[in-house]
């Protein structure tokens, strides 16, 4: 609910840019929220699907664009991260054609 809120309140911040440090050799960058989302909202309930939803609407384009120097799609994220069926079905309902695109090492999402 925290999360659907600050997006009503500010629908802009579903486009801002940003970065993910895992560790100081591994950092990535060119992030949308969408894709942050994609690996970190896994769950198989309600409330995650809502976030997921909320950032395709606000900012659809998020869906279709690669992000960080590993060129990945949310859709690449959430299977990586092991997100429920729930969350990759609805990333691949937004974007159906994003199972076929290959991130920058060469694989699908499916691989």
């Amino acid at each position: 609910e925290v999360v659907e809120a600050l997006l009503e309140r500010d629908p802009t911040s579903a486009s801002v840019i940003g970065t993910l440090v895992f560790d100081q050799d591994d950092i990535e960058s060119g992030l949308y929220p969408l894709h942050l989302a994609s690996c970190f909202v896994v769950r198989d309930d309600e409330r995650d699907a809502t976030i997921i939803r909320h950032l395709l609407r606000l900012h659809p384009t998020a869906i279709s664009e690669p992000a960080t120097s590993r060129r990945v799609l949310p859709l690449h994220m959430a299977i990586l991260a092991g997100a429920s069926h729930t969350i990759v079905d609805l990333l691949w309902k937004a974007y159906p054609k994003g199972e076929s695109i290959r991130d920058g090492d060469g694989r699908v999402p499916r691989d």
